[in-house]
């Protein structure tokens, strides 16, 4: 599923030159498996001939209603929310990659330990297109998809996410953003348009109750998370900053999964102890 809309900004004192208008965009879930011709093609090939390959393949049809994205959906997508430019910057709420990638690529032709570096060439090529056709900048979230290992498994302090740091041009200007990023997938940066604003992006797959490390000896990283968030949050309030907060897994109850359950138990998306500590931070 991809999905794109407007969103309206306040008229309030900016930084640049800006139009109050920005893009979302979420769960673009592409599949660079759907052509099997290419699959050894793009294997070999550094993410920046990625788009060279896709745009020489045979697969010409757009992904029919329930698949997950090919090349030519997302290029017609984004063809798309180009033509209703111009745009201050880009939220993508993640979900980069397709479901059941790491299953899928070894039935492809690829093998487990080629795994990981498509997963992660996948996600930064999914970053390239949004920046260079949106010409903006890309303000981008993790999602549960979004991983080396599996669904809901993100490893902290991985290639993975040393490779996505590399291609998120919006962290270019922040040591500390290239950082937080890196070791955690989460990050803030000041508004590129509205004065005394910041954006903080949150891996919430790390408080997920689904969430379950394939790193060994990775400690607790949403016990780390909670506490840059606090930090953050505070120091904002201090300097007398808003704070926008970006994040793919929200808080409150997983109408899907409690659904599944005749909505006898209503499940939350979060652990109880991130739930509880994000409300009273939110409360403070």
């Amino acid at each position: 599923c991809l999905m794109f809309a407007q969103m309206g900004l306040p008229a309030i004192a900016q930084v640049g030159a800006g139009t109050g208008r920005a893009l979302l965009i979420s769960d673009i879930h592409l599949d660079p498996l759907s052509d099997p011709a290419i699959v050894k093609l793009l294997i070999a090939a550094p993410v920046e001939q990625w788009g060279r390959i896709f745009q020489g393949s045979h697969e010409k049809a757009l992904s029919t209603y329930g698949a997950d994205t090919n090349y030519r959906l997302f290029s017609s997508a984004l063809a798309e929310a180009a033509a209703q430019e111009p745009y201050d910057y880009v939220v993508f709420t993640g979900d980069a990659v397709r479901h059941n990638f790491s299953q899928a690529f070894v039935s492809a032709g690829g093998t487990s330990d080629q795994f990981p570096a498509f997963a992660a060439k996948t996600a930064a090529f999914v970053m390239q297109e949004l920046q260079d056709k949106l010409k903006v900048a890309v303000v981008a979230a993790l999602g549960n998809n979004d991983s080396p290992c599996g669904d809901y498994q993100i490893p902290p302090n991985s290639p993975f996410l040393a490779a996505l740091a590399d291609q998120l041009r919006v962290l270019a200007n922040s040591a500390e953003a290239k950082s937080t990023f890196q070791l955690g997938g989460f990050y803030s940066v000041v508004h590129p348009t509205v004065a005394n604003q910041d954006i903080i992006v949150l891996n919430t797959i790390f408080w997920s109750t689904d969430y379950k490390s394939c790193a060994p000896n990775s400690g607790d990283p949403g016990e780390a998370e909670i506490e840059w968030l606090g930090w953050k949050l505070y120091t904002a309030a201090m300097l007398h900053r808003g704070v926008t907060l970006v994040m793919h897994i929200p808080p409150g109850m997983d109408a899907y999964d409690s659904s599944h359950g005749q909505c006898q138990s209503p499940l939350s998306f979060w652990q109880d102890k991130y739930q509880t500590r994000f409300s009273a931070l939110m409360n403070a």
